[in-house]
């Protein structure tokens, strides 16, 4: 970091406090790079490289030139575009952060755009997999010849139902993670970069020991790719799933954010209250007044084992 180093103490040492917006977005996403997971990391490069294109565009090279006119004209083109609000506010959002964290540093004097007005986004409700469907699913994959390829697929859709895990997350399980005598899973690959234990149900954890028992156990992983006898990247889970709406004739998305919306939705339904469901999706928070709900772990245990989608169906 010796690069990032020299540019913090010529910038430091500067009055005008102004910088170039390259470095400005240098030093942001090298303290990404350095602070935060490498998703999260990978997104902010992305949304970012598009607003420098366009400052880039309008001949934008300094912080101080940056000014609410000119995002406000940024925020009109994206529009007419066609980029939804969202989106939109994300990528102001990130530039605030940007400048923000500059200031911070003393890089910069002020935040030019720290008054800008976001955009209104429209709230949409969360959209779950009906009981109907994920019957038919377990049901299918229940059916199937009890291969290694099988069995991995059917631990798969088990895990996202049972814990509401992250798609990162469960790729990234190992087998070391497991402990099937307490049916539990220790995430340490999370968002949060914070361990957390998750809960699984007697029939998830036998299925598991069904796909370990066929599972060579020198790749560590738990979820791998057996025609490269690797890793599984997300965007094969993501094919899975289609397949299996396809052969079902399933007509609507179940990506693995659908199963942990799901998760947390029936969790709720069969009577799990909104710390339990917080705890077990690894949300920093849910509302100012869940700070004041503790459940331990052994009670945590005995809800999951009360409320996790598959007690129910």
């Amino acid at each position: 970091m010796n690069d990032l180093n020299r540019i913090v103490e010529l910038l430091t040492k500067e009055t005008n406090k102004t910088i170039t917006i390259d470095n400005l977005i240098h030093l942001f996403l090298k303290n990404s790079k350095y602070t935060k997971r490498l998703g999260t990391y990978d997104y902010e490069s992305k949304h970012l490289e598009i607003v420098c294109r366009y400052l880039d565009s309008r001949k934008i090279y300094m912080t101080k030139d940056i000014t609410l006119s000119v995002m406000y004209d940024f925020i009109e083109l994206q529009k007419l575009k066609g980029i939804s609000n969202n989106t939109i506010n994300k990528r102001i959002g990130l530039l605030k952060q940007c400048l923000n964290f500059s200031v911070r540093n003393n890089f910069i004097s002020d935040n030019p755009i720290q008054g800008i007005t976001m955009l209104r986004v429209r709230k949409r409700e969360t959209i779950t997999i009906p009981r109907y469907i994920i019957l038919d699913i377990l049901y299918y994959l229940d059916h199937l010849k009890p291969t290694p390829l099988n069995l991995r697929n059917k631990a798969i859709v088990y895990l996202l139902l049972d814990t509401g895990m992250r798609l990162s997350e469960l790729v990234h399980l190992k087998i070391e993670n497991l402990n099937l005598s307490e049916n539990t899973i220790n995430l340490t690959y999370t968002k949060t970069s914070e361990d957390r234990t998750v809960f699984i149900s007697q029939k998830t954890s036998e299925i598991l020991e069904e796909y370990l028992k066929l599972l060579n156990r020198k790749y560590g992983l738990l979820i791998i790719e057996f025609r490269t006898e690797g890793k599984i990247y997300p965007r094969y889970v993501n094919h899975l799933l289609s397949d299996i709406a396809k052969t079902l004739n399933i007509n609507q998305s179940i990506s693995p954010h659908k199963w942990r919306h799901t998760y947390a939705t029936m969790c709720l339904q069969n009577g799990a209250n909104l710390e339990f469901v917080r705890k077990t999706l690894g949300h920093s928070n849910l509302q100012t007044t869940q700070k004041y709900l503790h459940l331990e772990r052994e009670n945590l245990s005995k809800q999951h084992n009360a409320y996790s989608p598959l007690t129910k169906l």
